[in-house]
């Protein structure tokens, strides 16, 4: 599916919004895209199948759409940030709405902002940004920052879980299901944390070693008797 007709259908879902709030959609999602396709030909992958690749790790996109449409409210409060509208729907006792649409409100953010909020890298760590998804199951892994050390020779990657369906539950105990590939080839489980909840869960592995001047680093995440392989180009000199 080409991106133009992965957006159309996506907006087409959205009866809710206006034109100038549907064309700022479809203008964040071409940019998502585009980004995430590039940072796949950085990995390896010809342009065309980038491309492809990119738009079918975003998932449906009419569940998408509906998703938006139906949580129009919440989606904005992600880029407003109007805490009224939780307040009012508190007020109002919709508790299970609000659970449901905060889940969705989650799903989306992995989705277009990852990183919004969280910490930034240690001390004589370089932050460099990647957007590089894969699929297991009905999992999406998104790893959207890669700290580097040259000094210490170790890496630490930032990623997120969420489900293809923007209203499904993000697996928890990721943290058990990724290995890393040391320099010496072999697979690790590497330290680290996370937070989240259904929504969309974050989490990062901490101490990988690698060499510097090392051009990517490889991931695996294995779940559901599948084994999804991830390759992060590494720049050593970029940061955020």
């Amino acid at each position: 599916m080409e991106r133009e007709e992965f957006c159309r259908r996506v907006i087409w879902q959205m009866k809710r919004a206006t034109l100038r709030e549907q064309d700022w959609v479809k203008a964040e999602l071409m940019g998502h895209l585009e980004d995430h396709a590039d940072a796949l030909e950085q990995a390896g992958y010809d342009p065309e199948e980038a491309r492809s690749r990119a738009v079918a790790a975003m998932g449906e996109p009419e569940e998408i759409g509906r998703a938006l449409n139906a949580q129009l409210s919440v989606f904005w409060l992600l880029l407003s940030r109007i805490s009224t509208v939780c307040i009012m729907l508190l007020c109002l006792g919709l508790v299970g709405s609000l659970s449901a649409g905060y889940r969705v409100f989650q799903n989306v953010q992995a989705r277009v902002d990852p990183g919004s909020g969280l910490h930034g890298p240690g001390e004589g760590y370089v932050r460099q940004k990647v957007d590089v998804r894969g699929a297991a199951g009905s999992d999406i892994l998104r790893v959207y920052w890669v700290d580097l050390s040259e000094e210490e020779a170790l890496a630490e990657v930032h990623f997120c879980i969420y489900d293809e369906n923007p209203f499904g539950r993000a697996a928890n105990g990721t943290e058990n299901s990724i290995r890393a590939r040391a320099p010496d080839g072999t697979w690790n489980r590497y330290g680290g944390g996370g937070q989240g909840s259904d929504g969309a869960w974050y989490w990062r592995l901490s101490d990988i070693p690698v060499e510097p001047g090392q051009t990517s680093l490889a991931l695996r995440y294995d779940r559901f008797g599948e084994h999804m392989p991830l390759t992060i180009p590494l720049e050593w000199e970029a940061a955020e």
